[in-house]
């Protein structure tokens, strides 16, 4: 999986948008919220519950080790 798969698919999970919620990331993951909130941690939010796709996705390749 690269960043242009979780890009592609946590836009999906968000109809199109360029932003998603913890619940949208949790989704996409297969995991619960509390977990996903840890790929989540330190990233800049829109309205408190917002999070750039392009953000989530990074920190996500950064959290797999890739």
């Amino acid at each position: 999986m690269n960043k242009q798969d979780i890009v592609k698919s946590l836009r999906k999970q968000a109809n199109g948008a360029d932003f998603v919620t913890k619940a949208q990331v949790s989704r996409t993951l297969g995991i619960d919220r509390h977990t996903a909130a840890r790929y989540l941690e330190g990233l800049d939010r829109i309205d408190g519950k917002l999070y750039f796709v392009g953000d989530v996705a990074a920190k996500i390749m950064g959290r797999l080790g890739s």
